[in-house]
């Protein structure tokens, strides 16, 4: 009785396959590219802040001289 629910046509084992692992591993590709932009882009914000606080830290003495 089981081989009776595998289908016999080539298309549709083949369309099949790519719904139980085509689909699954296209979506984990999407998620995976997604999640390394946002790590990208929060690498990128946080070397923003350390360039301003150092900055600041840098002119915060010669503000202090001038008073």
């Amino acid at each position: 009785m089981s081989i009776a629910a595998i289908p016999a046509d080539v298309v549709t084992i083949l369309a099949a396959l790519f719904l139980l692992l085509g689909v699954p591993a296209i979506l984990f590709a999407v998620v995976l590219l997604y999640t390394g932009y946002v790590r990208y882009d929060a690498e990128q914000y946080l070397e923003a802040l350390e360039e301003l606080e150092d900055e600041d830290e840098q002119h915060a003495p010669e503000e202090s001289e001038n008073r």
